[in-house]
C-alpha cells in the first residue's frame, strides 16, 4: 500500500481540492444501485482507492465506500471500525473539505437505515445536509434532505416527511435540479401511505409531465412507486401495468436490483390479482435474483420471507407456508407497521389453514390492533400534514408580504432618488443653456479655431487606433498554434507604430500594411484560406488616406467571418474607379454576421466612423459606407462597401494651421 501523506490540518492546496473532489465523483459512482448489485465489486475498488490514495481524504472516501460494501456482506463490525477511522479524518478536515464529513454522513445513513434504526439515520441525514450547505453544494443538500423524508417515511412520520421533501422540492426548483430520483415521486409515494390519494396522483402526474427530463433510472422509480400507491388502493390490474413499465425499464437497464424488486413487486400485485401461476414464476425469479445479489438486510428478509409464506398458503402448501411465515416472524422487530399487519393477517390465515383456531383468533386480534393503529395514525397523519403545509404556506406567504413591503420602501427610495436625478437634470439644463448663451459671444473666435479642433479630434481617433490594434493582433498571434509568428507581429508593431505617427498614409501603404496583416493570421486561418487585392490600373495609389481606414473592415472580416469557419475561406479587396469616384469593397464568405453584430460598437468601427464623420464636415460631398450580406451562386458573402466620391479631400485642415499661435 502506499503511504498516506497527512496534510497536518493545514490549509488544503487547491490542486488537492480538485484531485479529492475527482474521488468523490468515483466513489459517489460507486454507491446506490451500483453498491447493492455488486457489493463486492465495490469492495475492490475501495481496496484498490486506498492502496492508491496519495492521503488521508482520499483513503478516507475510499474506506467509506470499503465500509459499506462490508456491511452489505454481512460485516458489521469492520463497517463500523471504518467508519471511526474516518470520522477523524472527516473531523480534522471538516473546514477544508466538508464533503468528506457529508460523504460518511451519508454512507452512515445507509448503515443504520440496513439495520432498521432509521432514528439514527436522519441525525446522519441532517448532519450530511449541514456539510453539503457548508461546502456550497447545493445539489448534494437536496439529496441529503430527500434521504432524510424517506427516513422519516419508514418510521411513520409521513407529516414531517412530506414537510422535509416539499423544501427538498422547493430547494431543487430553485437551483435548476431535477435530482437524481423524483421528488415528486417520493412526496406522491408520502401522500399513498397516508392515504392522500389526490395529492399522490397531483406529485404523480408533476413527474408524469416532464417524464422526459428524466433518465430511465428516475423513471423507474416513478413506475415502481406508482404500482405500489395502486396496491395500496387494491387496485391489483392497475398495479400490475405500472409495475410491468418498471420491469421493462430494470430490463433494458440490465440492473439487477431493480430487476429483482420489479419481479417480487409484480408477482405479489398478481397473487393479489388471482392469477398465481404468474405470481409464483415472478415472486420466485425474484427472490433467486435477490439471494444472487448476495445483501444482508433484515428488511428484505422479512418481506421476502412474508411474502413466500403468503403464495405457500394459496397455493395450500401448509408445510413451506409455516418454514417462511416462521423465518419472517423472527425479524419482524423494526419493520414497517405495515408490513406487521399484512404478516399477522398472513399467520392468521396459516393457523386457520391448519384448524389452530385459537392462534388464528389471536393473530387476527393483533392484526386488527395494528391495523386499528394504523387507521388512526394516518388519520393522525393526514390532519397533521394539513396542518404542516398549512404552517409552510403560512410561512411562505409571511415571507412574501415582507418581501411586498421591503418592494414598496425600495420604490420610496427609487422614487426619492429619481426627484433628485429631476432636478440635478434642471441645473444642468440650466448651465448648459448658460453656456450655449456665452458661446454665442465667442462664436467669431471660435469660428478661426474649428477646423484646426476638427484635426485634433482627427488626430486624437487617430491616436486610438494603434493600441486597438495591437491589442487584436496580440490576442490573435500569441494563441496556441501561433509558434513563429513572432518575428512577423514585430514587423508588424514595428509598421503600425510608423504609420501611428501620421494621420494619412498613402493608398499603396495601406494595403501593404494590410497584406502584412493578412499573412500574419494566415498560420490560424489554414492553408484553405485565400487572399486576393484588386486596383483599377487609373487608381492613384499615392493617394493620402486616413491610415487604417481599411485596414480595420478587413480584421473584422478574419475576426468574424473567417476564424473558426469550417471549409475554404476567401478575402477579396477590390478598389475600382467609377464617374463618382472611387468604391472599395472588402468581401469575405465565412460565418454571416448580420449587419448590426459587425457594424456594432467595437474600438476599431468606431473609430472609422468617427473619421469618415469629421471628414465629411470638411467635404461638400460625402463618403458613404454601407454592410450587406450578398447571394452569388448559391453562397453567401458579406461586403463592406466605401464610396469616396471624386474631388473628396483627405488632406487634414490642421497641416495649414499647424504652428498658429506658437
Amino acid at each position: 500500500m502506499v503511504s498516506v501523506v497527512s496534510c497536518g490540518g493545514k490549509k488544503v492546496d487547491p490542486l488537492v481540492v480538485d484531485r479529492h473532489m475527482a474521488v468523490d465523483t468515483e466513489v459517489r459512482g460507486h454507491s446506490g444501485t451500483r453498491l447493492y448489485a455488486d457489493p463486492s465489486g465495490a469492495e475492490a475498488v475501495s481496496i484498490a482507492g486506498i492502496d492508491s490514495a496519495l492521503d488521508e481524504v482520499e483513503a478516507g472516501y475510499f474506506k467509506s465506500l470499503l465500509a459499506l460494501s462490508r456491511l452489505l456482506q454481512g460485516d458489521v463490525a469492520t463497517c463500523d471500525s471504518l467508519f471511526r477511522e474516518v470520522s477523524v479524518v472527516a473531523d480534522a478536515f471538516e473546514d477544508d473539505e466538508p464533503l468528506l464529513k457529508e460523504y460518511l454522513s451519508r454512507c452512515k445513513q445507509v448503515r443504520y437505515n440496513i439495520v432498521g434504526l432509521n432514528d439514527s439515520a436522519i441525525v446522519h441525514g441532517y448532519r450530511a445536509y449541514d456539510a453539503s450547505i457548508k461546502a456550497g453544494n447545493y445539489v448534494y443538500a437536496v439529496e441529503n434532505l430527500s434521504s432524510v423524508g424517506e427516513f422519516q417515511s419508514d418510521m411513520g412520520d409521513m407529516p414531517q416527511a412530506a414537510a422535509t421533501l416539499r423544501r427538498a422540492i422547493a430547494m431543487a426548483d430553485s437551483i435548476g435540479y431535477n435530482g437524481r430520483r423524483s421528488l415528486p415521486v417520493m412526496l406522491a409515494a408520502v401522500y399513498s401511505a397516508i392515504g392522500n390519494w389526490a395529492e399522490a396522483d397531483r406529485y404523480y402526474g408533476m413527474h408524469q409531465a416532464k417524464i422526459g427530463d428524466y433518465s430511465p433510472a428516475v423513471n423507474f422509480f416513478y413506475y415502481n412507486g406508482k404500482g405500489n400507491s395502486y396496491y395500496y388502493r387494491k387496485m391489483y390490474d392497475e398495479a400490475v401495468d405500472e409495475f410491468r413499465m418498471a420491469q421493462a425499464i430494470a430490463d433494458s437497464l440490465g440492473d439487477p436490483y431493480m430487476m429483482a424488486m420489479c419481479e417480487v413487486n409484480l408477482g405479489e400485485a398478481l397473487m393479489y390479482a388471482g392469477r398465481l401461476d404468474s405470481a409464483d414464476m415472478h415472486i420466485n425469479s425474484g427472490v433467486e435474483k435477490f439471494e444472487n445479489l448476495g445483501v444482508n438486510d433484515r428488511g428484505q428478509a422479512f418481506y421476502i420471507s412474508s411474502l413466500l409464506g403468503e403464495l405457500a398458503l394459496r397455493k395450500g402448501d401448509s408445510r413451506h407456508a409455516a418454514l417462511r411465515l416462521s423465518s419472517a416472524l423472527d425479524n419482524i422487530s423494526g419493520m414497517p407497521p405495515r408490513y406487521v399487519a399484512v404478516h399477522y393477517g398472513r399467520m392468521r390465515d396459516y393457523y386457520r389453514l391448519i384448524g389452530d383456531f385459537r392462534n388464528a383468533y389471536n393473530y387476527q386480534t393483533l392484526a386488527d390492533s395494528v391495523k386499528m393503529s394504523l387507521f388512526d395514525e394516518s388519520n393522525r397523519n393526514y390532519a397533521a400534514e394539513l396542518e404542516y403545509r398549512y404552517m409552510q404556506d403560512t410561512t411562505l406567504l409571511n415571507s412574501r408580504a415582507s418581501m411586498a413591503k421591503k418592494e414598496e420602501e425600495v420604490m420610496r427610495l427609487r422614487q426619492g432618488v429619481w426627484a433628485v436625478v429631476a432636478l440635478v437634470v434642471a441645473l444642468v439644463a440650466v448651465g448648459w443653456a448658460y453656456i450655449f448663451h456665452m458661446s454665442r459671444k465667442k462664436e467669431r473666435a471660435f469660428s478661426r479655431m474649428k477646423t484646426r479642433l476638427m484635426a485634433m479630434r482627427m488626430e486624437n481617433a487617430r491616436n486610438r487606433i494603434s493600441p486597438h490594434f495591437i491589442f487584436n493582433v496580440l490576442n490573435n498571434e500569441l494563441a496556441p498554434g501561433s509558434d513563429g509568428a513572432i518575428p512577423r507581429l514585430v514587423d508588424l508593431m514595428r509598421k503600425n507604430l510608423e504609420l501611428s505617427n501620421r494621420t494619412t498614409v498613402t493608398l499603396a501603404e495601406e494595403l501593404d500594411f494590410i497584406a502584412r496583416y493578412v499573412d500574419t493570421e494566415r498560420m490560424v486561418l489554414g492553408d484553405d484560406f485565400t487572399y486576393t487585392c484588386t486596383v483599377s490600373p487609373d487608381i492613384d495609389m499615392s493617394q493620402e488616406i486616413p491610415s487604417m481606414l481599411l485596414q480595420i473592415f478587413v480584421e473584422n472580416a478574419v475576426k468574424h467571418g473567417l476564424r473558426g469557419y469550417c471549409g475554404g475561406k476567401m478575402l477579396e479587396v477590390k478598389i475600382e474607379s467609377g464617374e463618382d469616384g472611387v468604391t472599395v469593397t472588402i468581401t469575405n464568405n465565412g460565418n454571416m454576421v448580420s449587419p448590426a453584430k459587425y457594424g456594432g460598437t467595437g474600438t476599431g468601427l468606431r473609430i472609422v466612423n468617427q473619421t469618415m464623420h469629421l471628414l465629411n464636415e470638411l467635404n461638400h460631398r460625402k463618403m458613404t459606407l454601407s454592410h450587406n450580406i450578398i447571394e452569388d451562386g448559391g453562397m453567401k458573402y458579406y461586403r463592406v462597401t466605401i464610396v469616396v466620391p471624386s474631388g473628396y479631400d483627405f488632406t487634414p485642415i490642421y497641416d495649414n494651421y499647424g504652428t498658429d499661435g506658437e
